[in-house]
């Protein structure tokens, strides 16, 4: 294909489905589809509407939505002449928009609703800007003293400004070139004040080229449903490998029930999320699997023991695991090969019992479910393999636009976020910068055309990264003999203890969170003596272990102060996180606090539900002091 921007290839396929549905979205109770013919005269329509307002190349518009239909077609029709989108959801603070837009020098801002820009401009009065979109409604902000267009209005203004409109914005998509900057991702903001990662059009299409063949293989008449946000590079590619092969999106809501009637309605063949989701997923599941009684536990649990092992042996006899040294494949088949005789005939029958029903609750039609945005724990990876739910785990940056490595559909190898697309070159590197063997800890380096240009106006953080063209990923990984990367940890998270000992605190939290006690956990001890963890109680299956054992006279504010309670968690503590399960005695949890209310998303956590660790570690800064203080709540 010789396309050199998302919207060249988008225009292609336009041609090639025009009648296929590229957009399914609700609207109050009724549901309605857009096909990729009508998409491109909308598309173009709005195109041709920014074009007359004088928004031309290069200039920057701030969009300040959720993902929805508008989104993508306002994305499409901006790119298409020129235009470069700094996008930002909704929960993102007035004050943190306020810098972003003007840091980025945007001349326009869309706000998802009215509601929205009235509140933005109340908060932030002066900022200057030359007018503001609406995606949504047709009345205007009251107190914006700035031109004003609804999306129907901008797009009746292309229609009127452009006789043929279509023509006009292939005309224009035409002129792009793979180096001009598509957008400004705002870095969600984990640590400090947010980057803006200039990302230009190669990253996107660099990675189109590589996916589709082995990893995600996307196919015209596919859907896909859509629950994160789109501001997120992430999410992007998501969903620019589903509109520029000929599928559709489906536009749902990160809420359980939501996620779960959408699925049965719209039968997806994929599904892309972030760990999190899959976590309540699987706590969700184990809820139901325990109200249903002990005879329905004892069936549950031991056709997913017997589904784990035989998955296991399953990826031994395959060569499918992570090769830490060279395999010995006679050895392999060898060891696999009568478990899986045994094996067999109760997996199958656990498959018809228990995992076909839960399959039957993703609509019946998935082919896999994408995680990206962090690693899924290793009970969850197990659990979701043993169910026979394809899950393709991936890794990537915001810097990288994102998909460095994914899982290949046809060849699963759990306990990896996958191999690396094809032609990015890599380096894995120790403290003095030397690279080290496979099987071996360090830290990650890449190179590669998707690799962003740098930090908008930031030429130092770009040099701190950036060197001679190779990009420091500041992640701890170890690549296998086979090639899959492996995620340890941050560089920035690890905790160093007053002794001197390195400790990454990811596989604590992961291996913490299969408790089905606990919500969230984030582990600290920087500088201290041992660690510490801030725990978020799963306050429903925590009130069910209260009324069983005698405490439902404690009052809900109480409850996580009650002795029997901290005995509980001193317990699920030991027995997770300890030599048997194979921890060192300096990753030992030496003292937890219990906190009152889940993380929020904004506040405790970011947009894609990863941890704001210096905020957290702020905000709780006393109760972290407590549990070095004798206190151990």
């Amino acid at each position: 294909m010789n396309e050199k921007t998302v919207v060249q290839r988008y225009l292609t396929a336009c041609r090639d489905y025009a009648q296929l549905p590229i957009q399914i979205y609700r609207e109050k109770k009724a549901v309605f589809t857009v096909t990729y013919e009508e998409s491109l005269k909308t598309t173009a329509a709005i195109a041709a509407g920014l074009d007359a307002l004088g928004i031309g190349r290069g200039e920057k518009v701030t969009v300040y939505s959720d993902n929805r239909p508008e989104w993508l077609i306002f994305n499409f029709a901006l790119s298409g002449i020129g235009g470069v989108d700094v996008p930002r959801g909704t929960d993102t603070p007035f004050e943190e928009l306020r810098f972003i837009v003007e840091h980025s020098e945007s001349s326009w801002i869309v706000f998802e609703t009215k509601a929205l820009a009235e509140k933005f401009f109340t908060a932030c009065p002066d900022v200057s800007v030359k007018g503001i979109f609406l995606f949504s409604g047709e009345e205007k902000a009251e107190n914006v003293a700035l031109p004003q267009y609804t999306f129907s209005e901008l797009k009746e203004k292309g229609s009127a400004a452009q006789s043929d409109a279509v023509a006009f914005f292939q005309t224009e998509a035409a002129k792009g070139e793979s180096d001009d900057l598509a957008c400004i991702i705002y870095t969600s903001g984990t640590t400090g004040r947010p980057k803006g990662v200039l990302l230009p059009h190669r990253s996107f299409i660099f990675q189109l080229e590589r996916i589709y063949t082995d990893f995600i293989p996307c196919r015209p008449g596919h859907k896909d449903l859509c629950v994160l946000p789109i501001w997120h590079a992430f999410e992007r590619i998501c969903e620019y490998i589903v509109t520029t092969c000929g599928g559709a999106l489906i536009y749902g809501k990160p809420i359980g029930p939501a996620i779960l009637r959408d699925l049965a309605e719209f039968k997806p063949q994929w599904f892309g999320s972030v760990p999190r989701i899959w976590e309540g997923v699987y706590k969700g599941i184990s809820k139901a699997v325990k109200e249903g009684g002990v005879f329905k536990q004892l069936i549950f649990r031991f056709f997913t023991a017997v589904g784990t092992n035989f998955k296991y042996f399953h990826h031994v006899l395959r060569g499918e695991y992570p090769w830490m040294k060279r395999p010995n494949r006679f050895a392999d088949v060898l060891i696999s090969f009568f478990p899986l005789l045994i094996l067999a005939p109760f997996h199958y029958l656990g498959d018809l019992l228990v995992f076909s029903t839960i399959r039957k609750k993703l609509g019946g039609e998935m082919i896999a479910c994408v995680s990206g945005g962090g690693s899924l724990p290793a009970y969850i990876d197990r659990f979701f393999m043993a169910a026979g739910i394809t899950l393709l785990e991936g890794y990537g940056l915001t810097e990288t636009g994102p998909v460095l490595a994914v899982r290949k559909l046809n060849h699963q190898i759990p306990g990896v976020v996958g191999e690396f697309l094809p032609d990015i070159e890599y380096k894995v590197v120790d403290e003095a910068g030397n690279s080290v063997p496979p099987g071996q800890k360090g830290r990650l380096l890449v190179k590669s055309p998707q690799v962003m240009d740098g930090y908008y106006k930031d030429p130092e953080k770009t040099a701190a990264v950036l060197k001679d063209g190779w990009f420091d990923t500041e992640d701890l990984v170890i690549v296998t003999y086979n090639h899959a990367l492996k995620i340890i940890g941050r560089v920035k998270e690890t905790i160093v203890l007053s002794g001197g000992e390195n400790v990454e605190p990811e596989p604590i939290e992961n291996a913490l969170s299969a408790s089905p006690f606990i919500e969230t956990v984030m582990v600290v001890g920087q500088d201290r003596r041992y660690l510490g963890a801030l725990i978020v109680p799963a306050f429903e299956v925590l009130g069910d272990y209260a009324r069983e054992h005698g405490l439902n006279e404690v009052p809900a504010e109480d409850l996580i102060h009650a002795p029997e309670i901290e005995d509980l968690y001193n317990q699920i503590l030991r027995e997770t996180v300890s030599a048997s399960k194979g921890f060192r005695s300096c990753e030992n949890i030496g003292g937890f606090f219990l906190l009152e209310h889940p993380f929020r998303v904004g506040v405790e956590l970011t947009t894609t539900l990863k941890m704001k660790r210096n905020a957290i570690s702020e905000i709780y800064a006393e109760q972290i002091d407590s549990i070095y203080g004798g206190s151990r709540r």
